[in-house]
């Protein structure tokens, strides 16, 4: 984080620092989150299904509606739905089909303007059956089985993993489309994305430390004991807040925020960082981490998407490790100064 830093250099007894207190104070991230966080949630649905547009194309067309897609996203916690839908039965999993009033009115006024409610009834379960045929003749996925199609199915009668949030504009009005993943089909594609990843990333595995760090700062040599000494209150010169920052090496830096995972030290990463500048020659490199944990070159490919989540199993608290140049050499206690973090070193 900072290159350089003069340091409160005095003993904790003289300045006044305050406790720093985590619990409470972050975004809490279920189990289930964390795992989904690197496959499904950062998927790219479309990768599934490449040619689903060439089945609907002509029918747009034909009725010369105005249909852009907006957004098409994995999410985890899919909405409470009363009405009905379609279900793709694709051998041990399922999706269903499922638009709530808005969508609904959007697509039939532009598709059969001026209908009854039944016909309208009618072309709705037809768009579903529709959709769902083109998705299992567009699957890219392995082989699923026996394939179905069943109507009239209450939306919210059924357990989901998951869902696809499908944000269209049709005519120039917003609507929102839920294809519900059944939970074994959420932890395919779950799986799936994980070993495209992995494909993408051919390298031998080569073991390497994960730093969680609040602040790095470049230290003269000479004042180094002074940095370490027993009581110090050191001034990071790092405004408080959630952002912390995952390195990997040299050449890995990762933009992260901390969140609590079952009462453990959470990492969300938010961005990847270019590689940093060259540290400054002739001073110490002093860390400042909350812990460390082993990790691989396939695990990093992981986590180099922004939104994942890792469980660093570190307990979620004050506890910080001080480095110096790769090198374990203290503990201290993590607190505020005017503001910013500051450690106090045992």
């Amino acid at each position: 984080m900072n290159d350089t830093n003069s340091g409160l250099n005095e003993s904790s007894e003289d300045v006044e620092l305050t406790p720093w207190e985590p619990n409470g104070l972050l975004r809490r991230v279920d189990r289930r989150e964390v795992e989904l966080s690197r496959g499904f949630l950062r998927s790219k649905p479309g990768r599934w299904v490449p040619n689903l547009m060439l089945h609907w194309t002509p029918l747009i067309h034909s009725v010369g509606a105005d249909i852009r897609i907006i957004e098409v996203r994995p999410i985890l916690n899919p909405p409470q739905m009363a009405e009905q839908g379609v279900m793709l039965a694709l051998g041990k999993h399922f999706i269903v089909v499922g638009a709530d009033s808005n969508f609904q009115s959007s697509i039939l006024d532009a598709i059969v303007p001026d209908s009854t409610p039944k016909s309208r009834s009618v072309v709705l379960e037809y768009l579903g059956r529709r959709l769902l045929g083109s998705l299992a003749i567009s699957w890219g996925g392995q082989e699923t089985g026996r394939v179905r199609v069943f109507g009239g199915i209450q939306v919210d009668s059924h357990e989901y993993g998951g869902a696809v949030k499908i944000v269209a504009m049709i005519n120039g009005r917003p609507a929102t489309l839920f294809l519900f993943l059944s939970g074994t089909l959420v932890d395919e594609l779950d799986r799936l994305w994980r070993l495209e990843l992995l494909s993408l990333n051919r390298a031998a595995p080569i073991a390497q430390k994960a730093f969680f760090e609040i602040a790095q700062l470049a230290v003269p040599p000479a004042a180094l004991s002074e940095y370490l000494r027993s009581g110090q209150a050191v001034d990071l010169d790092v405004a408080m807040s959630d952002n912390f920052v995952l390195r990997i090496g040299d050449s890995t830096s990762i933009s992260a925020r901390m969140c609590e995972v079952e009462s453990n030290l959470g990492c969300e990463v938010v961005s990847i960082k270019s590689p940093p500048p060259p540290f400054p020659e002739g001073f110490d490199r002093f860390s400042v981490v909350f812990g460390t944990i082993d990790c691989d070159s396939s695990m990093v490919a992981e986590w180099c998407q922004p939104g994942v989540v890792i469980d660093t199993g570190l307990p979620l608290g004050d506890r910080i490790e001080l480095w110096v140049n790769g090198i374990k050499s203290g503990k201290g206690v993590l607190r505020s100064y005017k503001g910013r973090f500051a450690v106090e070193v045992d």
